[in-house]
Formats: structure tokens, sequence, C-alpha cells
């Protein structure tokens, strides 16, 4: 992924300045009098560099599978599926020690769940207007790809209009994106997720485009669609 690339080259260069500085380091003054060096500074920057965030949001079509295909990843059933597009809401995953669920409000309120909460907040959704959730697990296939942190995003053609603007946040926060399709479609995609893969290709953010659901389909269907897609 180019932006991981980046942010390796970056990372390395700043190892190679700091083995250049280090034996004529200077010592610097903060504001508040306190002494600091350049080899501080650049280890400071490289774990900023190290530990940023990086959005890769995984969209597409209601019932094209996104929630299924993360828990295929994470291992287990945690996220739900077949849930009504009037209850969806992006879904932040990461790393933690423990498992637990935060829901951001519009205003950036958080309320803290326990993981087994989510029929909890499916009821709470409308009457405390939260705008995403960021789920905490503990779980080995996400902290191996730290900083990545995906998303389970809404899908396309929502009736609630909230989630269209979330969506266009996520295409300025992304890094890079996941776009999934089921077979279902006969190769036809929505109209709105054509003008999303457009507008991504115009600003230079990389993605990938899969199918789900081919079980439901003979290899020689799946083929036919993947030529027309």
């Amino acid at each position: 992924m180019f932006i991981l690339e980046n942010q390796k080259n970056f990372i390395e260069y700043t190892e190679k300045v700091e083995n250049v500085i280090s034996p004529i380091s200077v010592i610097q003054k903060k504001e508040d009098g306190q002494a600091f060096s350049q080899i501080e500074k650049l280890k400071s920057l490289q774990q900023k560099i190290k530990s940023t965030e990086l959005i890769v949001p995984i969209v597409g079509g209601f019932s094209a599978g996104k929630s299924s295909l993360i828990n295929s990843f994470l291992g287990g059933n945690i996220l739900p599926i077949g849930i009504q597009p009037e209850t969806a809401l992006p879904a932040e995953l990461r790393y933690s020690t423990t498992d637990y669920i935060e829901a951001v409000t519009a205003n950036n309120r958080i309320d803290k769940y326990n993981l087994t909460d989510f029929d909890v907040i499916k009821q709470k959704i409308k009457s405390e207007e939260y705008r995403y959730l960021k789920i905490y697990l503990n779980n080995q296939n996400l902290k191996d790809i730290q900083p990545l942190v995906l998303v389970d995003m809404p899908g396309y053609s929502s009736p609630v209009q909230g989630h269209n603007s979330v969506i266009m946040d996520y295409t300025a926060k992304g890094i890079f994106f996941i776009f999934l399709s089921s077979v279902e479609t006969q190769g036809t995609l929505q109209g709105n997720i054509l003008d999303e893969l457009s507008i991504i290709n115009g600003i230079n953010k990389g993605f990938s485009f899969c199918l789900s659901k081919t079980n439901l389909k003979a290899p020689s269907q799946v083929e036919e669609i993947k030529s027309i897609t």
C-alpha cells in the first residue's frame, strides 16, 4: 500500500538522520526551559509516524457482505450481520487488550458499552444521534495490522440522510478503500458506488474491488460476472 510504504520510508529517513547527527547532537531549550536534544525530537517524530492511524473503509451496497468479510478476518462472529439500514453505523475496529465499544455522537460525546450491547446500541441510535462506533477488540489480527483501522461502513443508497454525510467524511479520511459487491447484483454496480469509485480515483487514493457471496453462483457464472464488472 502506497501510504504504508511512504510511512516506512519516512521512518527510515529519520533513523538515518539520527545516526548522522547523534555524535554532534545539540541540546536546545523548550519554552518551559527544559532541555531536549535533536535526537529526542527525532525519536518523538518516529513514534508519531508509527502510531498515526490509517483509515481503511470497507464499502459497498447493503447486504454485500461487509460485516461477514470483517468477521472472517477477525476469526469470529463479532459484528452483527443482516442489520437494517436505519440502524447501521460506521464501525471502526481497533486493537485493545480489553473488549469494549465507544458510541460517538454528532457533538463528539462518547458513550461506552460492552461488546455484547449491540442490541442496546441499535435501540439508542436514533434517540442518541450516534454518528459512528469505535469497537476495541483483543484480537491478534487487528494488532498485526496496526496502525491500519478497518471501518465497516453503512451500505450505499441508505435511506438515512445522516449516513450519506458520514460516508463522505470517510471518503476524505480514508487512505485506502475496499469495495465489496455481491455476485447477486449480476455484475451491475450501483450508480452511487461508481460515483464514489470515480471520486476516489480522482483524488489518487487506492482501492481494491472484491466480489462477495461467490458460493451462490457456479464458478463459470462468477467468472462471467467478473469479466463484466
